[in-house]
Formats: C-alpha cells, sequence, structure tokens
C-alpha cells in the first residue's frame, strides 16, 4: 500500500466545555477543577508530547489497516472529568504527557475504522450496519464494547508493539483495565492475543475491501 497523507491531528483545551458539562460533573462527583490556566499548560504538553510520534503512529495505523482517515483534519478536544470519547473526539485530563499517546491512538483508532476513504458512518454511510460486519468476523453478539475493541486492540498492538517497539503496551493497556474493571475491554484482548493482532488485521483488511464492492454496486 502507498504511505497515505496523514491527517492534521488539532488538540485543543475547550473553555465552554468545561464551564458547562465538566462543571456539572465535578459538582456531581465532588471534584475540584484547576483553572482554565492551568488546563491548557497540560493541553500544551498533550500537544508537544503527541508532535512527537503522532506522524509516525499515524502512517502505521493507516498502512496496517489498508484504511485512509476521512478528514483531512481531526480536532481532538480536552476537558476536565470527561471519559475519553472517539465521536466526537474528547479526551480529559487523566493522561500524562507519555500516556496521552495510547489514549489519542486508541480513539483515532475508533475514528480510522468508523470515518474512513472506504466507509464514513458519520456521513454518507450512516445507516451502514458496521457492527453487523464485525460479529460476522468476530462473534459477540451480546457484548458490543468488547466487540468493537476488537479490532481497535488489534491496531494498537500492532502500532506500539510492532511498529514502535514498546513491547510491555499490552501488559499496561490490560492492567489499566483491570484495575478500572473494565471487563469487556480485557475480553476483547484476551480475544486478540489469543487469535492474533495479525490474523485480526488480515480479516478487517478483506471485509473492508468486500464492503466498498458492496457500495460501489449501490451507486
Amino acid at each position: 500500500m502507498s504511505r497515505n497523507k496523514n491527517p492534521e491531528i488539532r488538540i485543543n483545551y475547550s473553555g465552554l466545555l468545561t464551564s458547562d458539562v465538566s462543571a456539572k460533573i465535578a459538582e456531581l462527583k465532588k471534584w475540584d477543577l484547576k483553572s482554565d490556566e492551568q488546563y491548557e499548560k497540560w493541553t500544551e504538553a498533550f500537544c508537544q508530547s503527541w508532535n512527537k510520534h503522532g506522524d509516525a503512529i499515524l502512517a502505521e495505523m493507516q498502512i496496517i489497516t489498508g484504511l485512509e482517515f476521512y478528514l483531512p483534519v481531526i480536532d481532538i478536544t480536552v476537558s476536565p472529568c470527561i471519559i475519553p470519547k472517539s465521536q466526537p473526539l474528547i479526551i480529559g485530563f487523566k493522561d500524562t504527557p507519555e500516556t496521552v499517546i495510547e489514549t489519542i491512538t486508541h480513539e483515532l483508532s475508533h475514528t480510522l475504522l468508523c470515518d474512513n476513504k472506504i466507509i464514513s458512518i458519520y456521513g454518507k454511510d450512516r445507516d451502514f450496519m458496521l457492527g453487523n460486519e464485525w460479529r460476522k468476523l468476530f462473534g459477540f453478539e451480546d457484548d458490543f464494547t468488547a466487540l468493537v475493541h476488537i479490532p481497535v486492540h488489534a491496531i494498537c498492538q500492532k502500532v506500539f508493539q510492532d511498529s514502535l517497539g514498546d513491547k510491555t503496551y499490552v501488559k499496561r493497556d490490560r492492567k489499566l483495565m483491570e484495575d478500572l474493571g473494565a471487563t469487556s475491554y480485557l475480553k476483547s484482548w484476551d480475544y486478540v492475543e489469543q487469535e492474533g493482532a495479525d490474523l485480526i488485521i488480515e480479516k478487517l483488511k478483506k471485509s473492508y475491501l468486500e464492503i466498498a464492492k458492496r457500495l460501489e454496486k449501490q451507486k
């Protein structure tokens, strides 16, 4: 596969989100919020850390999967008290500048799988049931969270362990999921380690090629 152009990743702190959603969560949880200045400082540290590795990670993600990001610019919004989400792509401040790279890669893997040049379930293909395609490949009829994290974990393992040489990535992420009690995430890791990331990626690539043919026939 030829090397695709990487999207521009823009990481910005949102004072508006903080003053509304984060403030309500903090009040409910009885958490203290920091100043906007502190959050801006931490966000800048996130940006600097991502900029050191981001281009290599984005390139590997696209090469590994055979997919190309749909959007040329992807915004990542940062706000406290937020559990990371891929749509819209929002992260919080639980990470350090070192670990935020893993969180961003995880969420961008969701983005690449769902919003790419073959299929865009946030746009023209919003009615396409991508989850049904993955159930045919991996099963997990009764656990959607585990299902959608099988391809994500396979991509992240290939990026960090195989491409960047980080041999402790999987162990660290599993430990984090254990500490959080995230049983569905652990089930997906069990599947990836049992089946192998390479086999999962190959199944994905074949599936997306078949999806491309079906969508082309519908035009």
